[in-house]
């Protein structure tokens, strides 16, 4: 009995591990792929401008919140807390000639670097889901896929 346990447990944890290396992740054309079967198109270039510049991006995930300000110039403040504190960054965004979202936090101490995203508008007026197409995905959000709502103004917390 107590065998047949142990190998239900390894079991468990190799399957846990295949699906968390293999399969749990869902990439970035399925996504579209999804979208496009509600009939839910990105946002275009001009969308994007419109929608975000001078726009403060608030999202949240399980362990914590996080907030960017897209400034008209193309400057990106970033503030991220939880339970374990407060991460401020800033750093610059553009769209890129594929029309994604891009942004690239200066003293990010995860050291994205780049990272570009596709936009799609939600039902709700003024939420959004972004997956990133280009770029390191985190491991707290390994889909890449953000929800969050956009709010006017500079509501980073940041000056």
């Amino acid at each position: 009995m107590k065998k047949l346990l142990k190998s239900i447990l390894l079991l468990t944890v190799n399957f846990s591990l295949f699906v968390t290396i293999f399969g749990c992740v869902q990439t970035v054309e399925k996504f579209k792929t999804d979208m496009a079967a509600k009939e839910i198109q990105p946002l275009t270039v001009a969308e994007i401008k419109l929608a975000f510049t001078e726009h403060t991006m608030l999202g949240k995930h399980s362990k914590y919140d996080w907030s960017r300000y897209l400034a008209s110039d193309g400057i990106v403040k970033s503030r991220v807390w939880g339970g374990w504190g407060e991460e401020l960054a800033t750093g610059r965004w553009w769209i890129n000639k594929k029309g994604m979202l891009c942004i690239n936090l200066d003293n990010d101490k995860y050291k994205y670097g780049d990272r570009c995203s596709i936009v799609y508008p939600e039902k709700q007026k003024n939420q959004y889901t972004h997956i990133i197409a280009i770029g390191k995905k985190s491991k707290s959000v390994p889909d890449g896929i953000y929800n969050y709502r956009l709010v006017p103004g500079n509501q980073s917390g940041l000056p």
